[in-house]
């Protein structure tokens, strides 16, 4: 009998523990559920964010054609990279080929170009002095001018070097990594 007893004993405790691993597991499964819901909602906020974005022209590069285009569609941004180029200027066309691959990856921040010539009046009142120039903008406020080509890299630089500088800066979303040195130029 007593051993009859021990096994009954033995035999509950088992099924004991298979039933509180069970349990877990179901808390673990509403843990998840919780998870994927949090996720799904956040994707969906994104989503949103993105078409808003496309709205007000983010994703893509726009030129600015004079000063007066330019203030009522910066109001419209909060991340606004400005780049003052030259017609002709070859280090304000390679920046310009760089500017215009990241413009579709980082719609938080708006894109624009002004030509320099063009818009004496905004040239003159950040003190454009070095072609190209990225003026960095946040929040209406002018938070940073990268003048020329040395901060990114120079005229060996690469897109990848270019969104690191500028997320470096906080005007797009950082990289996962800073660029190797040695690769491929693009």
């Amino acid at each position: 009998r007593e051993m009859l007893g021990q096994v009954v004993m033995n035999t509950a405790k088992a099924m004991e523990s298979q039933i509180d691993d069970q349990l877990d597991s179901m808390k673990n499964i509403d843990d998840m559920e919780a998870l994927r819901a949090k996720r799904l909602m956040e994707l969906r906020m994104q989503e949103q964010n993105r078409a808003k974005y496309i709205s007000l022209g983010h994703g893509r590069m726009t030129d600015i054609a004079d000063e007066r285009e330019f203030f009522p569609e910066a109001k419209k941004s909060e991340r606004i990279i400005l780049h003052f180029y030259r017609p002709g200027n070859r280090y304000a066309d390679m920046l310009d080929e760089h500017l215009r691959k990241l413009a579709p990856q980082h719609f938080e921040t708006r894109f624009m170009r002004a030509n320099a010539e063009a818009c004496p009046f905004l040239t003159e009142r950040l003190r454009i002095q070095v072609l190209p120039s990225l003026v960095l903008i946040k929040q209406g406020k002018v938070d940073y001018i990268i003048a020329g080509m040395d901060e990114i890299g120079g005229e060996r630089t690469t897109t990848q070097r270019v969104e690191w500088v500028l997320g470096q800066h906080t005007i797009i979303n950082k990289p996962e990594a800073e660029p190797d040195e040695d690769e491929e130029r693009d």
